[in-house]
């Protein structure tokens, strides 16, 4: 599923965050994770990029597995920096 996030309303964008306040309570994340979670997606939203353009990921990678791996653990662990940081903030 591919999400426009420049067609949506302000009702859709509220629906959608109200949708992730409730997967981080039935997760039981804290707080600060919460809080860290919303503020992240709020700023995506908000920018109306693509998450790739939003993580300033380069998807011009070589053809090969192991480059495609070591790019999706190297954003893996860049995002989760990210998220940290912002719990943190």
């Amino acid at each position: 599923m591919s999400l426009n996030v420049k067609k949506l309303t302000p009702q859709e964008l509220y629906e959608l965050i109200g949708k992730l306040i409730e997967e981080i309570k039935l997760r039981k994340y804290s707080y600060q994770t919460g809080k860290a979670y919303i503020s992240v997606v709020k700023r995506f939203l908000k920018s109306e990029k693509t998450p790739a353009e939003a993580c300033e990921i380069d998807l011009n990678i070589e053809n090969s597995w192991e480059d495609l791996i070591r790019e999706a653990i190297y954003h893996q662990t860049k995002l989760t920096m990210f998220i940290s940081d912002e719990a943190n903030a």
